[in-house]
């Protein structure tokens, strides 16, 4: 059939495709220590899904020259005690009207999500309950739909001498 354009629905998300939210990565897929002391990584994703490594840990130890005693592990508090947000409530207010209804979110486990895990400090400090703050420092999440999203969130944001880079909203991009 010429001239018409076949356009396939999305695919319909995988349930072991959530990501995990105290790491990086998915939450089906993590490195754990069998009873033989292999190694092995969770889940069915991956090609070295289920498969025993039998010579990672040694590996590790050699490269690294550590220790690394399997039964020193520490369990994860996720998720740590989140600061209020900051929210400038006149600036939200004027910049629901360019966004749509649900772009703004003051949640804290949305704003924890979007505003950590960019180094491994972060993600040790989100684990074990020893995050001092959410970084961006508790200001609201907002999702632009696409660049001219995007583009008339930062010139709304400089009109109110907010920020020239964009970086107070935090992660700034369609999700």
């Amino acid at each position: 059939m010429h001239g018409h354009r076949f356009t396939p629905q999305p695919a319909p998300p995988e349930p072991t495709g959530a990501e995990s939210l105290d790491a990086w990565g998915f939450r089906d897929s993590a490195f754990t220590v069998l009873p033989s002391g292999n190694v092995q990584l969770t889940g069915s994703r991956y090609e070295l899904s289920g498969v025993e490594l039998p010579y990672l840990l040694p590996w590790i130890r050699r490269v690294m020259a550590i220790d690394l005693p399997v039964a020193d592990t520490h369990e994860s508090s996720y998720p740590p005690e989140v600061p209020p947000s900051r929210a400038n409530l006149p600036f939200q207010s004027e910049i629901r009207g360019l966004l749509a209804e649900d772009a703004i979110s003051d949640d804290a486990m949305v704003r924890l999500r979007h505003g950590h895990g960019h180094t491994l400090e972060e993600m040790y400090s989100i684990r074990h309950g020893r995050l001092e703050r959410v970084p961006l420092g508790g200001v609201p999440k907002v999702y632009a739909r696409g660049q001219g999203g995007l583009l008339d969130v930062q010139i709304f944001s400089v009109a109110w001498s907010l920020s020239s880079s964009g970086a107070i909203f935090g992660c700034l991009g369609s999700d």
